[in-house]
């Protein structure tokens, strides 16, 4: 099936970006420019270069701008079980984006929100 033409997204501004730094593997991909709350400025597929199996999935939401997002950016995190949502988001910027990655995967930080996605979707089947 594809997806009518009306309904695709430009693919100006994305970009896919492989880098082994600060000892960790990421894939980043840039996606165009976000229009409304919950589309994404990037997503950073991360892991230790030690650990492939340790691999995270994060991404840098746009989110309405608040006192828990005074960047109007939201750090969201996909597992297994579902979503969690972290504090302390960066500006929109790609090099501000993966230094607030590495750091939370390098810690032992808590989500602000965790949500249990399941019963839904691809979800479901774990």
């Amino acid at each position: 099936m594809q997806l009518p033409e009306e309904d695709r997204m430009s693919a100006d501004g994305l970009s896919l970006a492989i880098d082994a730094e600060e000892n960790y593997r990421t894939i980043l991909i840039t996606f165009p420019q976000p229009t409304t709350s919950n589309e994404c400025h990037y997503v950073v597929a991360i892991a230790p270069i030690t650990d492939n199996s340790a691999l995270r999935l994060f991404g840098l939401e746009m989110a309405e701008q608040s006192s828990a997002f005074p960047n109007s950016t939201a750090i969201v995190e996909w597992t297994k079980i579902g979503r969690n949502t972290y504090f302390k988001s960066p500006a929109a910027d790609q090099a501000e984006f993966l230094t607030r990655i590495r750091r939370l995967v390098s810690t032992s930080e808590n989500p602000k929100t965790s949500v249990d996605l399941r019963p839904y979707g691809w979800f479901a089947n774990e």
